[in-house]
């Protein structure tokens, strides 16, 4: 039995002990109207197992009850038969000009790929603006599908199903979870099911070729996309590692393959990720396509046409990510303390997960070199990143990201770091384990250069051009048979 409320995981210790569980209780089979419970759940029990402490500041409900009033008006103006409907997030409209507020994903697609749009929810807090501000509106905004389905799925639950209990009491046993009710279980379950229901409404009336998903366990679109016959393309978003818990292992397909709700492609941002993505199960399936990403080669552009280094005066971006933020602002400080030379840190909040900078603010209120920077201000994660001399951070996909924008990356061991300590065995990021590390390596200056082979192994260059290739694929009659 597993202590279920213990100290920290890592996602590759938790991997272990969620394919143990699955071996010895064939978890995936449980189903309940074709759909695997244990799919369904992997990701939050996995999560919870982690025990990162990490929670999103949540929606303010005028934006909730706004895009209620607004959804029936859009549906009735969206377009019909888009070439590809990408379902993206307001958290995303992280990129400004003088045009106004960008989303990362799919704004840079559809100035250049026609008959696409977007559709937009509201996942985390602190956006509103961005939203008011985009330049391009998305032709549904489904936090209204969220909202109703939520209400629905407590309303009108499921029947009682002998699933539910059996997975509650395995999950109990075995993982020391109890609070994963067989009333928890089936809510989910239930507000599944609704939200299925109502996205089908909205693809039916969009009918777009192909849908784009930027995030993994979307399943309620996954479902009604699938049951139209529309191909479901997710999108790598993040470190989408060989264990996250929603890359399934290779057994998994021993399993009914339309229970366990795999996608009919995974696109991601580079070779690194195809070899490392390659046992698992889409792997061999074989429906992992390499594709990188509009904001890294922006960045990469930007870092080639403008930056230059200040020897006097280095430039670091620490990109925290609201995981040991009062140990990261302890071990800022204390590398502060042992580095008084001239220099710039931009410590950059997470967009999802720190709503306030309560662990900097007072912290370095009174230090001149530290600048604090928001989630949703500008500019750009990237854009800074890529006019920066080093990044920095504990276990973020940006150490992937600055390499893909050619700028070092160091690696700060602190809690979660093993997620990302790969990288530094192999030679392509710093790790850092003390402050005095941190204060030797600037005072040295010894981050070195990142080669243009290193930046595209971790991400693909021409990004359009690859996601078209996608979209081509997508539109011929094999996609959505692949087996």
């Amino acid at each position: 039995m597993m202590d279920g409320a213990s100290a920290t995981r890592s996602e590759a210790e938790v991997a272990s002990i969620l394919e143990e569980f699955e071996r010895r209780n064939a978890a995936f089979g449980l189903t309940v109207d074709g759909i695997s419970l244990w799919r369904l759940l992997r990701f939050e029990i996995s999560f919870t197992l982690q025990n990162l402490g990490l929670q999103r500041p949540s929606v303010p409900p005028g934006e909730i009850v706004a895009s209620l009033f607004g959804a029936i008006g859009q549906l009735a103006t969206a377009p019909r038969g888009l070439d590809f409907l990408g379902a993206t997030m307001t958290s995303a409209l992280r990129m400004f000009d003088e045009r106004g507020w960008h989303d990362i994903y799919f704004d840079p697609v559809i100035d250049q790929i026609g008959r696409g749009a977007k559709m937009l929810y509201a996942d985390a807090g602190g956006f509103a603006e961005n939203e008011k501000h985009a330049f391009r509106k998305p032709v549904f905004n489904d936090t209204s599908v969220l909202a109703v389905s939520a209400v629905l799925g407590r309303l009108f639950p499921a029947r009682e199903e002998a699933a539910f209990r059996r997975l509650s009491e395995l999950i109990a046993r075995d993982l020391n979870l109890p609070e994963f009710s067989p009333e928890r279980i089936r809510r989910k379950f239930s507000v599944l099911k609704w939200r299925v229901r109502l996205y089908r409404l909205v693809l039916k009336r969009l009918r777009p070729r192909c849908l784009l998903v930027p995030n993994s366990g979307q399943f309620a679109l996954f479902l009604a996309a699938n049951s139209l016959g529309i191909p479901f393309v997710e999108m790598q978003h993040g470190i989408f590692s060989e264990k996250h818990p929603d890359n399934l292992p290779a057994e998994a397909l021993g399993c009914d393959r339309q229970a366990i709700m795999l996608p009919d492609l995974l696109t991601v941002y580079g070779a690194y990720w195809m070899q490392l993505l390659k046992p698992s199960a889409l792997g061999r399936l074989n429906r992992i396509r390499p594709v990188g990403a509009p904001m890294i080669e922006s960045a990469r552009a930007l870092r080639e046409r403008r930056f230059a280094a200040d020897p006097n005066k280095p430039v670091l971006t620490l990109t925290s990510q609201g995981i040991a933020a009062e140990r990261l602002a302890d071990f800022v400080a204390a590398f502060l303390s042992l580095c008084p030379s001239p220099l710039v840190l931009n410590i950059r909040l997470h967009p999802g997960y720190e709503a306030d900078a309560n662990q900097y603010d007072a912290r370095f209120a009174d230090e001149p070199r530290v600048i604090l920077w928001r989630g949703n201000s500008k500019p750009d994660t990237f854009e800074m990143i890529a006019m920066s001399d080093l990044h920095l951070s504990i276990s973020s996909a940006c150490h992937f990201e600055a390499l893909g924008i050619g700028t070092p990356t160091a690696i700060i061991a602190l809690p979660s770091h093993e997620l990302v300590r790969d990288l530094a065995e192999r030679g392509d990021a710093i790790l850092i384990d003390s402050p005095q590390a941190l204060a030797d390596l600037v005072a040295s200056r010894g981050w070195g250069t990142v080669p243009p082979q290193t930046a595209d192994h971790y991400f693909h260059r021409n990004h359009v051009a690859s996601l078209r290739a996608v979209l081509d694929e997508c539109a011929s009659p094999r996609t959505g048979s692949v087996q």
